[in-house]
């Protein structure tokens, strides 16, 4: 089950952190919500839940690297970073709060999680 974990600052990663949010707060098109909860969502996903950003990279682009990362967020979707290269990972709509979002990322994890990654 996907949960988000209030941002808890974590050393050694302040100045990344800090530069998504000055990044996202310069987006105009970025909802204030999204600002908020984007370090947590992205730090839970990239802890606990790689499964499904793999998963997620490989049905829509076809791409299988177990080493991709959730970098960035939007209302429609998240970019994440493979191989040096970044892709984005749509949803089917729009989110407009951190629930739909969470409801969406869970969305994805049941819809591509059932690929068989090991034959690939």
């Amino acid at each position: 089950m996907l949960a988000f974990i209030p941002y808890q600052p974590h050393s050694g990663n302040e100045i990344l952190k800090s530069a998504l949010v000055f990044q996202m707060q310069k987006n105009e098109n970025i909802p204030t919500w999204l600002t908020e909860a984007s370090i947590g969502i992205i730090e839970h996903m990239n802890d606990d839940h790689t499964d499904v950003i793999v998963a997620t990279l490989y049905g829509q682009h076809g791409i299988l690297d177990r080493e991709a990362k959730m970098h960035k967020l939007e209302t429609g979707g998240y970019y994440v970073v493979s191989n040096s290269r970044t892709y984005f990972l749509n949803f089917d709509d729009h989110c407009n709060s951190a629930e739909e979002y969470k409801q969406a990322l869970i969305r994805h994890a049941r819809e591509y999680k059932k690929q068989d990654l090991t034959k690939t």
